[in-house]
């Protein structure tokens, strides 16, 4: 599991699209999400006791290859 502010997931989403972009497909449907990128979607909040409440946004990866790719390529 990567945890990422939403600001840094927004960076990475959008370079993701643009790599997918022939393949809508891959955000529409969480079966071909998990499937082609290896990972599905969480949002949640976590308590920071000088920040409040922050919002982050969860990947759930099913493949231990996929996730050290995603790491290589986008963080």
């Amino acid at each position: 599991m990567i945890t990422l502010k939403k600001k840094d997931w927004h960076r990475i989403k959008k370079q993701i699209q643009q790599d997918f972009q022939a393949t809508p497909s891959v955000w529409l449907l969480r079966s071909t999400m998990k499937q082609v990128l290896g990972f599905t979607i969480r949002e949640g909040t976590s308590w920071n006791v000088k920040q409040g409440y922050i919002n982050r946004i969860y990947l759930d990866f099913f493949d231990e290859s996929k996730e050290t790719f995603f790491i290589l390529k986008y963080l």
